[in-house]
This record gives structure tokens, C-alpha cells and sequence, in this order.
């Protein structure tokens, strides 16, 4: 849902966490400062654990951007270069993705 395609499951929790106080999904949809507060917080926390485990600079953008792409435990598959597919519809892959979130940091989120 919304800007960073966050799983409904996790709506509530995170909102509460990074937004200060819990939204449905569909409250969720419709709300940008709840989406960026949300995608701004878990991706933080993300590149604090993998700063934690020793990542440093790209390789720890990326880790963290495979992580957010796949789910949980997808941080190793950030350099793959086969395409995902869900439903029948190819998606990029995890090297492009992954890549493509690093150029954007490089560039400041433009």
C-alpha cells in the first residue's frame, strides 16, 4: 500500500511506531505524511541493523532495499539478476532494484 507498497499486515504496528498512532490500511492509502513517516523510519532502522552488522555505504543501502523488496531474510539476494515474478508479471530484479535505491540515495531520495 501506498508510496513504499507496504504489506496491509504491517499498516497498523508501523504507523504506530513511526507515525504516533495506528492507522488501518485503508487510512493508511490515503495518508502521504503517514506513508513517508513510515517508509522513512523502517528504512532507517534497516540501515541501523545492517550498519550494526558491519555494512558500510552501498552494500548496506542495498542490503536493506533487498530486504524491503523481497521480506524478511531477502537482504542476501540484493546483487541477483534474475527477474521476480508474482502473479505472472515480471518485476525487476534484485540488482536492479537494489541499484536503482542506491542511486536514488546517492542523489539525495530524488
Amino acid at each position: 500500500i501506498g508510496i513504499g507498497q507496504v504489506m496491509p499486515d504491517n499498516v497498523p504496528s508501523w504507523t504506530k511506531k513511526y507515525y504516533g498512532r495506528s492507522l488501518t490500511p485503508h487510512e493508511y492509502r490515503y495518508n502521504r505524511e503517514a506513508q513517508d513517516a513510515v517508509l522513512n523510519g523502517k528504512f532507517r532502522d534497516m540501515l541501523a541493523y545492517y550498519s550494526q552488522q558491519g555494512y558500510t555505504g552501498e552494500e548496506m543501502i542495498r542490503r536493506a532495499a533487498a530486504e524491503w523488496y523481497g521480506g524478511r531474510g531477502s537482504h542476501h539476494l540484493y546483487d541477483t539478476t534474475h527477474k521476480q515474478y508474482y502473479d505472472g508479471v515480471a518485476y525487476p530484479s534484485f540488482r536492479e532494484y537494489t541499484t536503482n535505491i542506491w542511486r536514488m540515495y546517492q542523489q539525495g531520495g530524488q
